[in-house]
């Protein structure tokens, strides 16, 4: 394939950052055009092939910490329906008041089957005790990472989420109880090591059995001590 013209990149780019989830035929045709031999290329290959990857982003409180300020198209797509009770949404302050995104580049993005949100409200003391299932921004309400995987994992289309009026997220039958400020409570199930993790050099180098993976929902990142960050 002959390299592609220096001009016609960010138009591209532009377009394949667009496309709202399912448009699958016309992702793969830019996502050929625009093929990188390097590793974010592949890394965008590997994800589109694989088909049920959710890609993070992030909100952000402060302006030079975003590098989006408009929801793109791909974003826009993973909003869900919002039905507020009378009186709902009077509590307490949200714990996050977004100014901007930390979105990934438009190929990660295009290439994933949805996005989630992975922003944290730490308390006053710096611990972590609830999640934020549901951002507000710009008119919207956006899901996060742990709530479009378990939307993703128990088939539940999206015109079956809502924010309910009582306070809670509702995932079909399914429903994530949230207080005044639309956090959920974190109840963890147990210690470090409850639940399994596994090195990525050993998932990479055959290591880990294919069993141990099957029919679960995989999170890929670094962990916390590894950041030396919270």
């Amino acid at each position: 394939q002959a390299p592609l013209p220096a001009n016609l990149r960010p138009p591209l780019e532009a377009a394949l950052a667009a496309l709202p989830p399912g448009a699958s035929a016309v992702r793969k045709a830019l996502m050929a055009l625009l093929a990188d031999p390097g590793p974010d290329g592949e890394l965008a290959a590997a994800i589109a092939a694989a088909g049920r990857v959710i890609v993070p982003y992030a909100f952000v409180t402060e302006p030079g910490q975003a590098n989006l300020s408009e929801a793109p198209a791909w974003l826009k797509a993973t909003a869900f329906r919002v039905r507020m009770a009378s009186g709902a949404g009077d509590g307490e302050p949200a714990p996050l008041a977004p100014t901007g995104l930390l979105a990934p580049v438009p190929a990660l993005a295009a290439a994933g089957l949805s996005a989630g949100h992975v922003s944290l409200a730490l308390d006053s003391d710096g611990s972590l005790r609830a999640e934020l299932p549901v951002v507000a921004y710009r008119g919207e309400i956006y899901p996060s990472l742990p709530v479009e995987a378990a939307r993703v994992f128990l088939g539940v289309g999206r015109e079956r989420m809502a924010l309910d009026g009582e306070r809670a997220v509702r995932i079909g039958e399914w429903h994530l109880p949230l207080d005044q400020s639309w956090r959920h409570l974190i109840d963890h199930y147990g210690p470090e090591g409850t639940i399994p993790t596994y090195a990525l050099a050993d998932l990479l180098g055959g290591r880990v059995p294919p069993r141990a993976l099957a029919g679960r929902i995989v999170v890929v990142g670094a962990s916390a001590a590894a950041m030396v960050a919270r």
